[in-house]
């Protein structure tokens, strides 16, 4: 799978004829809630909005790799997630009123933990909002990382109320807390890949747990407009051309349809070369002549990096 992130598209139908759908940049969310067996008490309703970033369409998993999770519309993203250590535990059973995150992945061990490696993020900026579980133990401690920096908690079951730790320094005493967030609006994460480190303190006497995460996309605002495609036929076959950006490079994409994310389309092939990895031109104007068209409808966008 590709790397290649979407930060604004434009898409054309060809070849029957040439129309222009523009989106409009939106904030995208993914959300996942780990659960340990699929019960009313342990699932987020995708119906119903829910989360630090209020959205609908959470994916409950109970394994340690889903693949392709979805966004606060329904559609499916590249977004990976890989699990390593611990394993799923129910915190505080079904008494927890006002909130479905009641499970998690946990451990039990100090100074170990689980990590949590998120892959083919489809945003070039975010945050992620880790959700912290556990057993509601007054002296255990438990922290999580991005290996920069190092959120500390200390565990209580899910209740209605959702309250964040900012806590880097154990030494003047460590908090309840039920989320951690990486990444901020002005300093957003980067990168197709990001892993967090959870890890039970030394003197923890009950264990610690996960609950879930949210990927929130962060527009950022210096970025360039979005280009415009515009196509012209060539005889049997199209030109296409936008005005670029310096530093920006693009990808041809293409579908057949509107089902699938843009995020997961694949790049478009003629039989004479890749649509790939497109540097800006020094002129302002990139243009490919000539592009060999397929005899279907074809829908295409342009992927910014």
């Amino acid at each position: 799978m590709r790397t290649s992130i979407l930060n604004s598209i434009t898409l054309t139908s060809l070849p029957l004829y040439a129309v222009i759908v523009s989106f409009s940049a939106a904030q995208d969310v993914v959300s996942i809630n780990l659960m340990q067996n699929f019960v009313a008490a342990q699932t987020v309703d995708p119906n119903v909005p829910y989360g630090v970033e209020e959205v609908p369409f959470w994916t409950n998993s109970n394994g340690n790799r889903p693949l392709n999770l979805r966004d606060q519309t329904g559609t499916p993203t590249t977004l990976d997630l890989t699990i390593a250590n611990g394993n799923r535990n129910l915190f505080g059973g079904n008494s927890i009123g006002g909130t479905p995150m009641k499970a998690g992945q946990a451990f039990f061990i100090a100074g170990a933990g689980p990590s949590f490696t998120f892959s083919e993020i489809p945003y070039a900026n975010y945050k992620v909002v880790a959700y912290l579980t556990g057993y509601n133990a007054t002296n255990t401690q438990a922290s999580i990382s991005d290996g920069t920096t190092t959120y500390w908690w200390r565990p209580q079951p899910y209740g209605p109320a959702l309250n964040q730790t900012t806590d880097t320094d154990t030494s003047d005493g460590i908090d309840q807390a039920s989320y951690a967030v990486f990444g901020t609006d002005e300093n957003p994460l980067t990168g197709s890949s990001f892993t967090l480190q959870a890890l039970l303190g030394s003197s923890a006497t009950a264990g610690a747990g996960i609950g879930g995460f949210q990927i929130v996309e962060i527009l950022v605002a210096n970025n360039p407009p979005p280009p415009i495609l515009v196509i012209r036929k060539n005889g049997l076959n199209y030109d296409f051309q936008w005005e670029s950006s310096s530093g920006k490079v693009y990808d041809l994409v293409s579908a057949p349809d509107l089902s699938q994310s843009v995020s997961t389309w694949e790049v478009y092939e003629s039989s004479l070369m890749t649509y790939e990895n497109l540097a800006a031109s020094d002129t302002g104007t990139n243009a490919l002549i000539g592009v060999a068209a397929t005899d279907k409808k074809q829908f295409f966008a342009l992927r910014v990096r």
